[in-house]
């Protein structure tokens, strides 16, 4: 038969309880600060792609532009 666990202390059950909350607090910070770095790195991806694209399409325009007056 399986024995009952001994009772914890109160005070020791308040500090592993706060241990705890406070462990995923810590947890949810790091969450959230990677969370806005990564935000802000794909905004300037997203940035740099439309400038990448935004000069292709003057290349092409150029390309074009020059097979016909070729």
């Amino acid at each position: 038969m399986c024995k009952r666990p001994a009772a914890m202390d109160p005070a020791r059950a308040l500090v592993a309880t706060v241990a705890d909350w406070t462990s995923l607090v810590d947890k949810r910070l790091v969450v959230e600060t990677t969370l806005g770095r990564n935000r802000a790195l794909v905004s300037r991806m997203n940035a740099t792609v439309k400038e990448l694209n935004d000069r292709n399409a003057e290349l092409e325009e150029k390309l074009n532009y020059n097979e016909w007056t070729a």
